[in-house]
């Protein structure tokens, strides 16, 4: 278990992150302003220019979530107390007899010494923390059913929602239909004006990611009821984003990572209501989100998860593609050590341009993206593209 001063330095650390990000901003905008260094003709040099600060603040920002989750849990847990514990004093033989406190205690026996010497050089396993319990707003609103109070309570604290998600597990316990409560605290998701309150469209989307997350988690009974109510919202919702009224602004996918959540959380694909084209080209949007790959699952695109790895591929998200294609086994069809090795020989390009004009930045990033490449290489085995790669 941790220690106080380890609490400590870890709450320190998790503080400095904000200031990090920060930093990583400045480093990226830097790049941006030395783009026209990078030439526009392969896909492996695309997959930078076409990267957006959203996508790399949505990654950091889940990161940062799981890890204040954890630190949660281990805050949850009894610490161990600072500093050297004296041992407990061995009772003499003759105090057992007698009682007396004047007889002296007898030498300690070697099967003795053998098990404080095991105690101390094999620590003792560390329980397990269990599920985090849940904070009694969470518990009063599950008990009244009380959307809006909800989701409100999420809107106020987007720095404790991946925690607050966790809670979730439980709090759905003490909620008459958790999933109606979710799809109530959903109104005004489609972005059509009917905000239900709500000002804050995006931060809407963000809470609403939770809430689906949690309940698909927790695998609590859908109503046929409250799935109707679901799937007349994701019509109407689809139908927004093909017609184009609700996306404006959606550059890091949000919303259609919000609507693939509905989905595959109330099961709705089962009922062929959506083009299954719409939806590759959904999932080739959120791709660089943590719940890609457990969202395409749960959907199940079978097959036409190869049109998701092809679009994402021929649009320079190779390191993104790598990773579908390793989850869903895809290998045999898109070998990724090609892709890794062109994204590597790209890269050595655009560092040596830059560097003949003078600019560390092009240096930097080419330093940052070839590692990266080495790191998704290393699980390839002998067939990795590691001989001379940072040469």
């Amino acid at each position: 278990m941790a220690t106080t001063e380890t609490l400590r330095s870890i709450s320190v650390g998790l503080e400095a992150i904000d200031e990090k990000k920060a930093q990583l901003r400045r480093a990226f905008e830097e790049l941006q302003a030395h783009s026209s260094l990078i030439p526009s003709s392969s896909s492996s040099t695309s997959s930078f220019t076409n990267l957006k600060w959203a996508d790399i603040d949505s990654y950091f920002t889940s990161l940062q979530s799981g890890l204040q989750a954890k630190f949660a849990l281990l805050k949850s847990a009894k610490p161990v107390p600072e500093g050297p514990q004296p041992p407990p004093q061995p009772e003499s033989a003759a105090n057992i007899k007698s009682g007396s406190a004047t007889s002296e205690p007898l030498p300690p026996q070697p099967e003795s010494k053998a098990k404080r010497k095991a105690s101390l050089s094999v620590p003792e396993p560390v329980p397990s923390a269990g599920p985090v319990p849940v904070r009694p707003e969470l518990k009063s609103f599950c008990e009244k059913m009380d959307s809006f109070g909800l989701r409100d309570f999420l809107l106020a604290r987007p720095r404790e929602r991946a925690v607050i998600r966790d809670e979730l597990a439980d709090a759905w316990k003490h909620a008459r239909d958790p999933a109606m409560l979710v799809v109530d605290a959903m109104q005004g998701i489609t972005g059509d004006g009917s905000s239900g309150g709500v000002a804050d469209v995006t931060g809407l989307r963000r809470v609403s990611v939770a809430l689906l997350e949690a309940l698909m988690r927790a695998k609590v009974e859908i109503g046929a009821q409250v799935k109707e109510k679901a799937m007349a919202i994701a019509v109407e919702w689809n139908r927004n984003i093909a017609a184009g009224v609700s996306s404006e602004g959606d550059d890091d996918g949000l919303e259609k990572l919000c609507f693939l959540q509905l989905v595959a959380t109330f099961g709705l694909v089962e009922n062929d209501l959506f083009n299954m084209n719409d939806l590759v080209e959904y999932a080739v949007a959120i791709a660089r989100h943590r719940q890609a790959v457990d969202l395409c699952r749960v959907i199940g695109f079978g097959d036409r998860i190869c049109d998701v790895i092809t679009k994402l591929i021929s649009g320079g998200k190779i390191l993104v593609a790598v990773k579908f294609i390793f989850q869903f086994e895809q290998t045999e069809k898109f070998p990724p050590v090609p892709l890794l090795r062109g994204c590597i020989s790209e890269t050595k390009k655009i560092g040596q341009k830059a560097r003949r004009t003078g600019g560390r930045s092009g240096k930097n990033f080419r330093q940052s993206w070839v590692m990266l490449c080495f790191k998704c290489s290393s699980s390839l085995g002998d067939d990795g593209p590691k001989n001379n790669m940072l040469m």
